[in-house]
């Protein structure tokens, strides 16, 4: 005979956490103003919602979501201080765009890129989420090696993405994430994307360095495209 096995729910864990932390269910309730009820005894089998784990994490900035999501990893997060953390918003889209309150952004190792690209299963390169306030929609975040985007973009930074399906959606003078195909080999690099002055079939890709060249591409040879959202850049104080 089989024994079933007992799975914490995310509102088991949200317990713990006020249990640990000396929050009354009082407290929390005046704190996130959801519905009293919300984690009484009867419902802690039952899961939290997104839009709940939103507002929670959103209240209670030290818990870390993924543990809150899944179980794993710590339950409190290494917090940086808000006034040490900035974000930039790189490309200013032409179109208004919907701004997301709050998204958990999945944080990519640099070595999942072309998985990224390829849409393959890439979970276990996710490093974890990032919690990101009213910005527009992306797909995931990866941290930035080099330094051809210096200033605007150092190594370290971390940029956010959203895939294109298209290349022709492409705006020229935007900064991309780029996967190109070249005589088989495979390169990949954030770029300015500058249209060509006289070959309608090329485009070149340009870094904020000027220390780095150029780069002139047949359009033919970019394989994959995704769009640089915005910028994450931690300050370590001390």
């Amino acid at each position: 005979m089989k024994m079933a096995t007992l799975i914490e729910t995310s509102k088991e864990r949200l317990n713990k956490y006020l249990e640990i932390k000396g929050i009354s269910k009082g407290q929390f309730y005046r704190d996130t103003a959801l519905n009293r009820g919300l984690i009484d005894a009867d419902k802690l089998h039952q899961e939290l919602s997104s839009d709940k784990i939103a507002t929670i994490i959103a209240t209670y900035k030290d818990i870390d979501l993924h543990w809150l999501i899944t179980g794993n990893g710590d339950m409190i997060k290494s917090v940086i201080p808000q006034e040490h953390t900035y974000i930039t918003h790189i490309n200013q889209s032409k179109v208004s765009e919907k701004v997301e309150e709050v998204q958990y952004v999945p944080y990519y190792s640099f070595e999942a890129t072309a998985g990224i690209f390829e849409q393959y299963d890439i979970s276990e390169y996710e490093i974890g989420r990032i919690v990101v306030p009213r910005m527009p929609s992306c797909d995931g975040a990866i941290s930035v090696t080099g330094d051809s985007m210096y200033p605007l973009i150092k190594s370290g930074d971390i940029v956010a993405f959203k895939l294109l399906n298209d290349i022709s959606h492409i705006h020229y003078g935007d900064m991309y994430l780029v996967c190109l195909n070249e005589e088989g080999d495979t390169y990949i690099a954030i770029k300015w994307v500058k249209k060509h002055e006289s070959d309608p079939q090329k485009a070149v890709l340009v870094s904020e360095n000027p220390h780095h060249a150029p780069r002139e591409v047949y359009l033919k040879d970019i394989h994959k495209i995704a769009l640089i959202k915005f910028t994450i850049r931690y300050n370590n104080m001390g």
